[in-house]
């Protein structure tokens, strides 16, 4: 846990969205979580739900064998979008290190944080951009 800690901690911090609706979003996106969705509290809501996709996100990265023969640490950014029914989709890699941690990354977003309570933006699920650094 002494390893996983600064990463989450990194990650909770990494975690932005973006969007020309910024300030009009009532509601911003969210993994989907069963256990936190039964939370009443908005605030708190969101924090499990950030624990939670960073718990899954680090439980399921798998550092490439390159980036281990290669002493390798560092960060992969990625840009996404949560379309209107909370799914990802539109990946990109801002920011790629080499040894495979860009393609490492992109698999676990998309294969393990795929489900996402959308935005929401005068009462209606609106897609919106995210950022998420992650740390290797």
């Amino acid at each position: 846990m002494k390893t996983l800690l600064p990463k989450l901690i990194y990650g909770l911090l990494g975690l932005l969205f973006s969007s020309a609706l910024v300030g009009q979003v009532d509601a911003p996106p969210r993994f989907y979580s069963e256990a936190c969705e039964e939370i009443s509290n908005p605030q708190e809501r969101m924090e499990c739900a950030q624990q939670a996709m960073l718990s899954r996100l680090y439980k399921n990265l798998k550092k490439p064998e390159e980036a281990i023969s290669a002493n390798f640490n560092g960060n992969v950014v990625l840009s996404f979008w949560i379309n209107a029914k909370g799914f990802v989709e539109r990946v990109q890699v801002l920011t790629d290190p080499g040894y495979g941690c860009a393609e490492a990354a992109i698999f676990v977003l998309e294969e393990y944080l795929y489900a996402w309570v959308p935005a929401m933006v005068n009462g209606e699920p609106t897609p919106i951009q995210m950022t998420l650094p992650i740390r290797f």
